[in-house]
């Protein structure tokens, strides 16, 4: 018979051991090569510490209780699928709320979700979901997809840019709450269970509506829903705490969602205590925290139109303390090793203000200051801000006669001043990544931007931009007559990448060449709350690699006259969502390779768009109207229906696929255009309205010679004003050509009788009545010289020239 209590007594003894076994950290990739191997080796209680990079892999967790980190945060550390059809994240063995998924950022899912959670609990917490599923539009999968039998915690992840049906879809008992959900092409959360928890999110600009929950009875309360078609999908029960207010992120634009002190979604949250914030306050909405560590000043400023600056503030503290002391630093750079004008130290005051009391500073000098608060129990956090003593007179700085490089002149200017640059090839540190830090100055070359080149000398591995135009510079701030080119600013899909970058500022680019970039010429973005316009005047933008060669993003634009040529990806694509006024007129867009040469979408009911005068030539498709979802959507909404846009005097031709799509019921002019030449249709999806089929037309423009991208026209074409019913000029060129040599050669050939001979005759003929080719020369093939009621080149020019040939008839006039 075994004696089976020492089995017992080991048994015992090894689950004891195994209690007391210290955890361990597995690093990734110093222990192991790839995240999955470090979970593969990983037990209860253990972490897998990421470094940062970017992993390209396919992960599934293995059913133990072990936290997943990243040692560099989101803004370091990347997922992405390794097998783009497979998720990049998978729990299914029954992981716990103890399994834990922190601190990345997770990005291009493909035609599954980014993280899959079936028949598990797991916590999904401060991550970031970027761009995924976006080749699979609204009907792909959700971003987070949650199974009926996964009870999961998801919280504090920011979902931004994503594709698909939605960006968590919860068909568990999932506590789902702080999140913040930001473009999510359709819906920001899909419920279809009741027993789930949803609070504390928000959710800000989703293409359709925030939350579809069907007849589903889960909690959804406590959320903050703003500037979307529709704040919930009909059917779904808002919660009496929900609200529709704009939650004033620090700067949506450049992605920082945090809230700034007077959002309104602080401490606004539910006010059970497993939601409350670290200092006890209720819990605020959303995963990102108030942008500063309490106390701290905010609105600050300094008076820079004297030599003894008075600095001013408010007094914020989430905990509701009042102000016990501030300390004050003021330097020449931003290096915070010493204090070199002034060190305040600490003062025990509750004043919201205090004068400058350091070493003498000097006219036109640029400051650096830092202000810190007190609150009777701490010091908060330093905040920084700068300013520029600016007494005198405005000046005009040269480049490099007075300054070395573009950025001294930038640094060394003032608001209102001029900064020139002499002819010459720009390299190197302080001409790229140029900043004008908020200031409203003309920054202008010489000679213009055939001797006057910036050139980045960019690529993969040392990414630079020309410009970056990001501290609320308006339409005074100049960039003018530049060549901006070599720049490389991590390409498609990171559209918001570009030569020049703009982020809630507005200036005005004018005479600029911007060529042979890897990346997009221009990024402009309002987001989400835009003022002003981007002016683009009179520029070149060819032979860029990114997503477009303009890209406007949240917000409207000027864009005239201007060449937006031979891009990769689309000439201009315009996202404009406001009730500011859109115009693009006078300019060429040929040959880009994108789905159209100009594509304006989610506009027009919605924002004053004009398109006049532009001419659409070997794009995949010219001119494309897209997404008007607030006439699809207006009844629901509540939204305002304008028809004061316009598409008008517009040439789209010989494009490689389509002229001109319209893709929505138009309450707005399409008039005077001329759409033709195009393989898969010429008018595409429109439905016009009372008094929109004036004028339009679908003939052949007559371009005076597109080999050598000659888009004049001559005066017999249709487009020209005398020609055409709407009496006005149809496309960018007016009539131009000049090629008459001799009246009478109709087919411009000279044979052996001479430059008109039989062969004139019978193309004539072909072309009058059996729809042969229009004549090379329109001025020659008019052989009487005299325009008739059907046009230059009637039946009685056929009438001259046979009299002339076999008659006798007196000879052609000579050309004019």
């Amino acid at each position: 018979m075994v004696n089976v209590r020492p089995l017992l007594f080991l048994a015992a003894t090894m689950a004891v051991l195994s209690s007391l076994a210290v955890s361990k950290t597995i690093h990734v990739p110093a222990d192991s090569a790839t995240i999955q191997t470090g979970i593969d080796g990983a037990v209860n209680g253990d972490t897998v510490l990421v470094a940062p990079g970017t992993y390209s892999e396919n992960i599934v967790f293995t059913g133990f209780a072990i936290k997943v980190l990243s040692s560099g945060g989101t803004s370091a550390t990347f997922l992405q699928p390794a097998a783009s059809a497979v998720s990049i994240v998978r729990y299914n063995s029954g992981e716990s709320v103890q399994c834990v998924l922190a601190g990345f950022t997770l990005q291009h899912s493909g035609p599954s979700p980014a993280v899959e959670i079936n028949g598990s609990s797991p916590t999904v917490r401060n991550n970031v979901f970027y761009y995924n599923n976006k080749e699979t539009g609204w009907m792909g999968p959700s971003v987070v997809e949650i199974a009926s039998d996964a009870a999961p915690d998801v919280h504090h992840n920011l979902f931004y840019d994503n594709n698909g049906f939605a960006s968590v879809a919860i068909d568990g008992a999932a506590r789902v709450f702080n999140n913040t959900i930001v473009k999510a092409f359709r819906f920001g959360f899909d419920v279809t269970s009741s027993s789930a928890i949803v609070v504390n999110n928000i959710f800000v600009a989703c293409g359709q509506s925030g939350i579809t929950a069907g007849s589903s009875t889960a909690l959804m309360d406590y959320n903050n829903y703003w500037d979307m078609d529709l704040i919930y999908y009909p059917g779904t029960t808002p919660g009496p705490h929900d609200m529709s207010i704009d939650p004033l992120f620090v700067d949506p634009s450049g992605k920082d969602f945090s809230l700034l002190y007077r959002s309104p979604c602080i401490n606004a949250g539910h006010p059970d205590l497993q939601y409350a914030e670290s200092d006890g306050t209720q819990s605020d909405l959303g995963a990102l925290p108030w942008f500063f560590d309490p106390p701290a000043p905010v609105d600050m400023a300094a008076d820079s139109g004297t030599l003894i600056p008075t600095f001013t503030w408010s007094y914020v503290d989430t905990a509701a303390t009042t102000q016990q002391g501030c300390e004050i630093e003021v330097g020449t750079d931003r290096s915070w090793d010493v204090a070199e004008m002034w060190a305040s130290g600490q003062i025990l005051s509750n004043d919201i203000f205090a004068a400058y009391s350091g070493l003498s500073l000097t006219d036109r000098g640029l400051y650096y200051y830092r202000i810190r608060l007190y609150n009777g129990s701490h010091w908060g956090s330093w905040v920084e801000g700068r300013f520029a003593v600016q007494i005198g007179q405005f000046q005009v700085i040269h480049v490099p006669g007075d300054v070395p490089t573009i950025q001294a002149g930038i640094d060394a200017a003032l608001t209102g001043d001029t900064v020139r640059v002499a002819d010459g090839t720009y390299t190197g540190a302080g001409n790229h990544d140029l900043d004008f830090w908020g200031k409203n100055i003309v920054l202008e070359s010489e000679n213009g931007p055939q001797t006057t080149i910036i050139d980045c000398q960019a690529s993969s591995s040392d990414q630079h931009r020309g410009f970056y135009v990001h501290y609320g510079e308006d339409s005074t701030c100049v960039i003018k007559g530049f060549t901006v080119t070599g720049a490389y600013d991590a390409p498609d899909p990171y559209y918001d990448k570009a030569a020049i970058l703009c982020r809630s500022s507005t200036p005005t680019i004018q005479n600029c060449i911007i060529t042979d970039n890897a990346c997009c010429g221009v990024f402009s973005t309002m987001y989400p709350n835009g003022t002003g316009r981007v002016r683009i005047i009179d520029c070149t933008i060819s032979f860029n690699t990114g997503f477009a060669g303009v890209y406007v993003d949240w917000g409207p634009a000027y864009l005239t006259g201007s060449e937006i040529s031979l891009n990769d990806g689309y000439g201009a694509f315009i996202y404009s969502v406001y009730n500011l006024p859109t115009e693009v007129s006078r300019s060429l867009f040929q040959g880009n390779e994108g789905y159209a040469g100009l594509l304006i979408t989610q506009s027009m009911a919605w924002s004053n768009i004009r398109v006049s005068n532009c001419t659409f030539v070997g794009n995949t498709t010219g001119f494309v109207a897209d997404w008007d979802w607030a006439k699809g959507y207006g009844a629901l909404s509540g939204s305002v229906r304008q028809a004061s846009s316009s598409v008008n005097n517009n040439i789209s031709s010989f494009n490689t696929e389509r002229g001109m799509v319209l893709n929505a019921p138009f309450d707005y002019d399409v008039i005077c255009n001329n759409s033709v030449g195009n393989p898969s249709g010429n008018w595409i999806g429109r439905d016009f309205g009372p008094g929109d089929t004036f004028g339009n037309l679908s003939l052949e423009p007559l371009f005076c010679d597109t080999a050598t991208d000659d888009f004049h026209i001559y005066d017999n074409s249709p487009c020209a004003p005398t020609n055409n019913s709407c009496h006005t000029l149809i496309g960018l060129l007016d009539v131009g050509c000049r090629c008459c040599a001799a009246r009478g050669n109709v087919d411009g050939l000279i044979g052996p009788s001479g430059p008109i001979d039989v062969a004139d005759l019978t193309y004539l003929v072909a072309h009058l009545f059996s729809g042969g080719p229009y004549p090379p020369c329109p001025e020659q093939a008019n052989v009487d010289g005299v325009s008739g009621p059907a046009g230059p080149i009637d039946v009685a020019d056929l009438t001259f020239l046979v009299a002339y040939q076999f008659q006798g008839g007196t000879p052609p006039p000579a050309c004019p």
